[in-house]
């Protein structure tokens, strides 16, 4: 693709279709002149080959207007990209973290350690986003009142009140740590807040815990829908779950209403099953039609022989 090509593509991404952003034409340049460092030829073959080697869908769009441009004739239909399948998520209680926090052991330094069973605990406790907990400073922490200040989205500030129970917690930042009003609460030893999450996932890697626990404590979102499910468990009230997880959108607390639901029909449907048929007399019937079957098939190909 030479300069002439790409000056005349670009000028077709502006006049005859209209895209007036500058990333988005950059991006699809970038993905065609990808393409020809791969291939000299524009053939179905080729594009087929090298859609299946870079699965996005920028340079699906990308390779789709070169071809208009240069009126060949593609159906790309065939090389629409799929989106994987993802496994159904586990669902998780607010006692599977207390366990957790409790039998958790990680070899690292003790700060560390304490660093993670309190983020933990704090994030169960209040249902805050990763960014919420990562970015809580001294300042936002009230000792006398056993008070946080979490800064919500839009730039909004609750007021959570904690626990007795997090008396340790204030003694562990403040006469421990020495943590003062700038300095980040948790991990403040970190560069950046990101730093900071990804060494949280190293020592969670670390850890003694199963794959599955390992994986509910690395995905902080968890412990948010471990406490919807636990307050629509309690109060069945859909505008708790909104002022407790920080939601402006009510819309958005009615997707843990349609998990919650979908949950309790899972379990009560499978009590009703569970009432009406014996799962060990259906599972011996199976296993004696199957040696039946099996016993058939040899005696026909027995005849045959």
């Amino acid at each position: 693709m030479n300069e002439e090509e790409k000056r005349q593509f670009e000028e077709y991404l502006r006049d005859r279709l209209s895209i007036t952003s500058d990333v988005t034409i950059h991006n699809y340049l970038s993905a065609v002149e990808h393409f020809f460092t791969h291939f000299k030829k524009v053939s179905e073959r080729n594009v087929y080959r090298f859609l299946k080697q870079h699965r996005n869908y920028l340079y699906l769009s990308a390779m789709k207007h070169y071809l208009k441009f240069k009126g060949i004739d593609i159906d790309l239909e065939k090389a629409r990209i799929k989106k994987a399948k993802q496994p159904l998520p586990y669902t998780f209680d607010l006692d599977d973290f207390v366990e957790c926090v409790k039998n958790i052991q990680i070899d690292a330094k003790e700060v560390r350690v304490k660093d993670v069973k309190w983020l933990i605990l704090m994030g169960i406790h209040t249902g805050c986003r990763r960014k919420e907990l990562f970015n809580l400073k001294g300042k936002d922490l009230d000792k006398q009142e056993m008070v946080v200040y979490v800064r919500r989205k839009g730039g909004r500030v609750d007021k959570i009140k904690l626990g007795k129970f997090f008396k340790e917690f204030f003694d562990f930042v403040f006469n421990e740590k020495g943590i003062l009003d700038e300095e980040y609460v948790f991990f403040t030893d970190c560069k950046s807040r990101k730093s900071a999450y990804v060494y949280y996932r190293k020592l969670i890697d670390k850890s003694n815990l199963p794959h599955k626990y390992k994986w509910m404590l690395k995905r902080t979102h968890n412990w948010r829908r471990a406490v919807a499910m636990f307050i629509l468990e309690k109060t069945r009230d859909v505008f708790k779950v909104k002022e407790i997880l920080g939601h402006v959108n009510i819309q958005t607390s009615m997707i843990y209403i349609q998990e919650w639901m979908r949950e309790k029909a899972r379990e009560e449907g499978w009590s009703i099953i569970e009432d009406k048929i014996n799962i060990d007399e259906m599972v011996e019937y199976l296993r004696k039609r199957t040696e039946e079957e099996e016993d058939d098939i040899d005696e026909r190909e027995l005849l045959q022989l």
